[in-house]
């Protein structure tokens, strides 16, 4: 039994994944991709509290609502597993990306993974999160060949 959620496929708004709008970011909006290559877009000129919330809903709250609907079925069960995607950038801060409602969502899943894996073991289910680093990628290719990102990637 397996269930996911592509980030890549929409927005998770009210429990329903709302397709992501293709066409190019225009100049002078400020853009970021996260891990999972989730496209945030914000135009100066609004509040950047509708971004925060934006990334905290994806990469925490959707994960929580996910498996509060499958947990039911994994009981029944008397097993199943439960796997989050973080980010090393929970874990630790890195130098040149300024991506701190990022950063907090990730650690959030992982203080949430970790709280439902006490809870959840007494049946049989076992929940973990995966926290990658950096690596090369479609969405992280620029910063192998940025000499300014490369500065910090360097150990």
């Amino acid at each position: 039994m397996g269930w996911c959620l592509d980030p890549g496929a929409g927005e998770w708004r009210d429990g329903v994944v709302i397709p992501a709008a293709d066409g190019p970011v225009a100049t002078g909006d400020v853009g970021s991709v996260d891990a999972d290559g989730w496209l945030t877009v914000v135009d100066r000129r609004k509040l950047i509290i509708e971004a925060i919330r934006q990334t905290l809903d994806l990469n925490l709250i959707a994960p929580f609502r996910l498996a509060q609907e499958i947990f039911p079925h994994m009981r029944a069960a008397g097993r199943g597993s439960v796997v989050n995607v973080s980010s090393i950038s929970g874990h630790v801060g890195v130098p040149g990306i300024p991506q701190a409602s990022y950063a907090a969502s990730k650690l959030g899943l992982s203080g949430l993974t970790a709280e439902l894996a006490v809870q959840w073991a007494r049946h049989g289910i076992g929940v973990n999160t995966v926290a990658p680093g950096f690596f090369r990628s479609e969405i992280t290719d620029s910063l192998y060949t940025e000499e300014r990102s490369l500065t910090w990637l360097r150990p």
